[in-house]
């Protein structure tokens, strides 16, 4: 577990971030990551609702560009309530929790978007897959830390099972970055991409 990372992307309210903090903290996980806070951080409010999570909130990490904040992920997964036309494999918390229960040695990045809004289609394209919780009701859109609840829980359940090696062989955000923004022009930064 100490290879996921939860990431909130625009995260509007204070209350949410310390809550999802707690979450996080309670299930055993210990890394949160901010993407383009609304508010100036670190936030007061999270603090309070945080509860005895400050020590997550205190090691939270925050970055204002989004390429750079999931650069060094091997694989980031994008929790969205909606369906979208990006041509992505939508997985559930089941199979989430067999993908990373395959990916134990790769630094593994779960995002979520903000609290109106969720993810765009930007932040989402990034990543490898969609993470759709289903509901029963067609109201599907969760509280920001309800759906980080949910997914902490999840893959705590049987945390110290065994599971199979298998080698997945992804590649970093950054280097999928630098081959996209080689193939786009490749006679700008020759030397950047010869090893």
């Amino acid at each position: 577990m100490k290879n996921i990372t939860f990431l909130l992307s625009k995260a509007q309210l204070g209350e949410n971030i310390g809550l999802s903090a707690r979450a996080i903290f309670n299930f055993g996980f210990k890394k949160l990551m901010l993407i383009n806070p609304r508010d100036k951080w670190p936030n007061p409010k999270s603090f309070s609702s945080a509860a005895g999570a400050k020590s997550i909130i205190r090691s939270t990490k925050v970055f204002y560009n989004l390429d750079q904040a999931i650069k060094n992920f091997d694989l980031l997964i994008a929790c969205s309530a909606r369906r979208r036309s990006i041509p992505k494999r939508y997985i559930t918390l089941g199979q989430l929790k067999k993908i990373i229960g395959y990916c134990k040695y790769q630094n593994i990045g779960i995002m979520f978007g903000s609290e109106s809004n969720g993810l765009s289609n930007d932040e989402i394209s990034k990543a490898d897959y969609i993470l759709n919780i289903k509901m029963p009701n067609k109201y599907s859109s969760l509280n920001l830390s309800h759906a980080v609840v949910l997914v902490a829980s999840e893959l705590n359940k049987g945390a110290s099972k065994k599971h199979n090696k298998l080698e997945l062989n992804n590649a970093k955000k950054k280097d999928v970055k630098n081959l996209f923004d080689f193939i786009i022009n490749p006679f700008v930064s020759i030397d950047l991409y010869c090893w």
